[in-house]
């Protein structure tokens, strides 16, 4: 079947963008390069995950990215299932965090972001900055769900699978789909900084250190991947431990708000972790604190809603028989 115009498109937009995440991978690796070779960088407080080992693991991050959003864009060119399925799993992901970004700008247009005196900002240069990011961000999810909705029309459908493959329902449920890739990127994007990092950690009110809180981080780790992983290879067991994972996390989350005194006790842990300077004195605030509760409630509350609401459908199609 001949390919529409709109899967051209997108294919490369994908490209374009693809290129830009693989710059941006390459230039951390250079920063990584240079924080390392230069003796002559400002000394900074220790901290838990040094500078240039983060960066390192930020680029290995917009590196794999840069390369699956290139492979699903010549596999959408040439017409491949699997590219439309990678897209729009990647599309799901790239919306919820583009909307999470915006909002975070959001946050430090209203309540202003610290700038350290010397730096003689001019007053509305960085405002328009941020109002300009945001606009950006808003454009990236509104492009994001119009391929979740494109991809998923049977015309198009029909352009990588046939029209008698088109008009059957899906195995898996595309929710599924995405939780299982949000919990294999996620784990992998986390696993060097957790594995890494001597930072305490904040459990159900309690200030976890040392060699138990690595244990926690690798076994939730751990468990992220298995669920995801599992998810994909259509494992029943694998809902119940997606369920238990964000069940973990939206609880731990809910009890760190309700307990009193957490704010205080978060703020101690953070300001281990990141040295309080004028230009981070934003991220140790009361605000800050409530965004990242904010976003964590959505991040497992939005996963865990659709792994219960499609827990059937996905048991139903590990039940069937794979497509000959």
């Amino acid at each position: 079947m001949k390919r529409s115009g709109g899967v051209t498109a997108s294919a490369v937009m994908a490209i374009i963008g693809s290129v830009f995440t693989i710059l941006i991978g390459g230039f951390a690796i250079l920063g990584a390069l240079l924080m390392r070779t230069m003796p002559n960088l400002p000394t900074t407080p220790a901290q838990p995950v040094p500078p240039a080992a983060f960066l390192l693991a930020e680029s290995v991050l917009f590196l794999g990215f840069g390369v699956w959003g290139m492979a699903s864009a010549v596999g959408l060119l040439r017409l491949k299932n699997w590219a439309r399925v990678s897209l729009l799993v990647f599309a799901g992901l790239l919306a919820f965090f583009s909307a999470i970004g915006a909002l975070f700008m959001l946050l430090i247009l209203v309540v202003g972001l610290p700038m350290p005196p010397q730096q003689n900002v001019p007053p509305g240069l960085m405002t328009s900055v941020f109002a300009t990011m945001i606009v950006f961000a808003l454009l990236l999810v509104a492009l994001n769900v119009w391929w979740l909705f494109y991809f998923n029309r049977r015309d198009v459908k029909a352009q990588f699978m046939g029209e008698a493959a088109a008009a059957a329902p899906s195995r898996r449920p595309l929710s599924i789909t995405i939780i299982a890739w949000l919990l294999i990127v996620g784990g992998i994007a986390a696993a060097p900084v957790y594995l890494l990092a001597s930072s305490p950690l904040f459990v159900f009110g309690f200030v976890i250190r040392g060699w138990l809180a690595g244990a926690i981080y690798s076994l939730l780790v751990l468990a992220g991947l298995l669920a995801g992983v599992g998810l994909l290879r259509m494992k029943a067991a694998a809902h119940s431990l997606a369920v238990a994972y964000y069940g973990f996390t939206l609880l731990n989350l809910a009890t760190n708000i309700l307990i009193p005194g957490s704010f205080a006790r978060m703020l101690a842990v953070m300001k281990e972790t990141v040295p309080p300077t004028p230009g981070t004195q934003f991220f140790l605030s009361e605000q800050f604190f409530w965004f990242i509760m904010f976003c964590g409630l959505l991040s497992a509350g939005i996963p865990l809603w659709f792994l219960i609401t499609r827990r059937q459908a996905f048991l139903d199609a590990c039940k069937a028989p794979p497509p000959a």
